[in-house]
């Protein structure tokens, strides 16, 4: 199978002194599937542009600061990947899809940390390189249901030095998670179903220097629940979700003058983020 699409895009501004500016950027992509016995193979490729957001411009007043000269960023992308899944045994199935990924970017439109008061701002980066692997895990083995996805990025601000032994090194791009990974467990018993989650993030970093003191502390967060199908009621079920199950509600980040500091989580922007939930829901779905 191959697929391909194209289009042209321009974008005009103007300031309010009265200065004007026109971009014309092309959007490309192609692709490919080809089947090899029970594994499918597929690659992409993609020139990429968009133009700053609403709120990446002119901020929301609030947690977001306004930037209005940002400039539309640009980027060539590929990738690899297969999925091969099957029957293993009568009533155990595994799928497994993985895919590698490369993007150069110009001009890549990132919110940074801007100030003490958790507010960011966007900026352009001139330069910069992600790549990274994707992968996901599907086992169905009688009643339980395992599935299990784990993302690995790796980026480089090309825009930024860092002097190490007289050798430039350049940072990491801020906001973006250098590993995360989601589990999800289920058993079905009649008309109950229970469900484990996990949830693992680590490597984040909020400043285009890549500063070690304002990077966000790794952190594992816990959920499970319920559902149960009401008898003699078709299409009935009622739930119950704990979100954040241990109440992790802070993190030692470390001190921008030594040691570390224990301080309410928050994510990449400093939002706050909640303790522990309880989630009660009752569904009907007509047959």
């Amino acid at each position: 199978v191959l697929a391909a699409s194209g289009r042209a895009d321009a974008w005009h501004d103007t300031t309010a002194g009265g200065e004007s500016r026109t971009v014309a950027r092309p959007t490309g992509h192609v692709g490919a599937e080809l089947a090899v016995g029970p594994a499918v193979l597929a690659t992409h490729a993609g020139l990429l542009a968009r133009p700053a957001s609403f709120v990446e411009r002119f901020g929301n007043r609030g947690a977001f600061l306004p930037q209005p000269e940002l400039r539309p960023e640009s980027a060539t992308t590929i990738d690899l990947g297969g999925r091969v899944g099957g029957k293993v045994a009568e009533r155990v199935r595994i799928d497994l899809e993985s895919a590698v990924f490369a993007t150069w970017a110009d001009d890549l439109i990132v919110f940074v940390n801007t100030g003490a008061y958790g507010r960011a701002r966007a900026e352009n980066i001139g330069s910069a390189r992600l790549f990274g692997l994707e992968s996901q895990l599907r086992v169905s083995a009688w009643r339980a249901e395992l599935r299990v996805s784990y993302t690995a990025l790796g980026t480089e601000n090309g825009s930024e030095c860092r002097f190490v032994l007289g050798r430039c090194e350049r940072p990491p791009l801020p906001g973006r998670p250098t590993n995360d990974l989601v589990v999800d467990l289920a058993y079905q018993a009649g008309p109950l179903r229970l469900r484990y989650g996990l949830d693992v993030v680590s490597g984040i970093d909020t400043s285009r220097s890549g500063a070690d003191d304002l990077k966000v502390p790794a952190r594992a967060l816990h959920s499970v629940g319920a559902r149960l199908a009401i008898p003699d009621v078709p299409g009935l079920s009622a739930s119950l979700d704990v979100r954040n199950l241990f109440d992790l509600r802070a993190a030692d980040y470390a001190s921008a003058v030594g040691g570390t500091l224990r301080v309410p989580i928050g994510d990449v922007y400093q939002y706050p983020l909640p303790g522990r939930r309880l989630f009660f829901a009752l569904r009907y779905t007509p047959r």
